[in-house]
């Protein structure tokens, strides 16, 4: 064992960093990637750091590493502890220019807030949203981002504070020349049905929640929400939605949903770190959905 440690009481900062991202990534290529930093690097930084504790803290898994138990401990306190820092630099930083990572669903994004965003800088004027489609509960939780709209239900993760914005409601939406066909059960079958890949359950969810039965026509694929809707504005079939993601365009007609909405069991909620509930930007982040339309 290497007596380093004697005379110091933490290791090498860069080698914890590096061991927290090969940890959380599984991966010295892609920890090298996210470092900027050669593989050869990384491969030092943790060999330096098993050699500080004098144990092992990966074991080869197939392709990737995989924490030992020492290991696995170690990567949670070092992801914490990575994420507070991250949080007093940005507050340090951010005394002057005040900014949110928000992440939420694409089609959350182009259909609702980005519509929305004017609204909010007129409510908020010292606040900078930075928007963006990647992210999740562990992307929190390691400080890459600071909020995140999610569309799902109870239980939360105990650590994430989550805002409930609204409830979700889906239904078919079509173009408004297509309106009063959907009204029949006969021809609602005769229309083809638009899906996504994002969500291909989409259609089997509005059947159980409305209680009706399946529609024979065929069915025209999409891998996202945003050219599925143009289709359905240029007459190409039924789209199941929620409804919040396209209030707008039934608004303006540039959409019809003669059969209206149901509850899906889901909600679209603001999710941030439960350490971080009382920020002031945060806080009023979630004022001002709370109160959209």
């Amino acid at each position: 064992m290497n007596s380093t440690h004697e005379s110091c009481s933490l290791p090498s900062l860069g080698a914890l960093r590096a061991f927290e991202a090969v940890a959380r990534t599984g991966s010295v290529t892609a920890a090298a990637t996210e470092l900027c930093v050669t593989q050869g690097a990384v491969s030092h930084q943790l060999a330096a750091l098993e050699d500080w504790f004098g144990k092992e803290l990966f074991r080869r898994q197939g392709r990737g590493l995989r924490p030992t138990d020492a290991g696995r401990e170690l990567s949670e306190a070092a992801t914490a502890a990575f994420a507070l820092l991250s949080d007093a630099c940005a507050r340090v930083v951010g005394s002057g220019s005040r900014e949110i990572d928000l992440a939420a669903p694409g089609s959350f994004l182009a259909h609702w807030m980005v519509p929305r965003l004017e609204s909010f800088e007129r409510s908020e004027p010292g606040i900078r949203l930075r928007l963006r489609t990647d992210g999740g509960f562990e992307d929190l939780r390691a400080g890459r981002i600071d909020a995140l709209v999610v569309c799902g239900s109870a239980p939360w993760p105990s650590d994430i504070a989550v805002v409930e914005v609204a409830p979700e409601r889906i239904g078919p939406v079509c173009a408004r020349s297509q309106a009063r066909d959907l009204r029949s059960d006969a021809k609602l079958s005769a229309i083809p049905r638009l899906s996504t890949d994002s969500r291909p359950e989409a259609w089997k969810e509005w059947l159980r929640a409305s209680s009706r039965s399946a529609p024979r026509g065929r069915t025209r694929r999409f891998d996202h929400l945003i050219p599925m809707l143009e289709a359905a504005r240029a007459g190409l079939g039924v789209a199941i939605v929620p409804e919040l993601l396209v209030r707008d365009e039934i608004a303006d007609g540039r959409l019809a949903a003669p059969l209206g909405f149901v509850d899906s069991g889901r909600v679209f909620a603001l999710a941030i770190l439960e350490r971080r509930r009382g920020e002031d930007d945060l806080a009023a982040l979630r004022r001002w959905l709370d109160t959209r339309p």
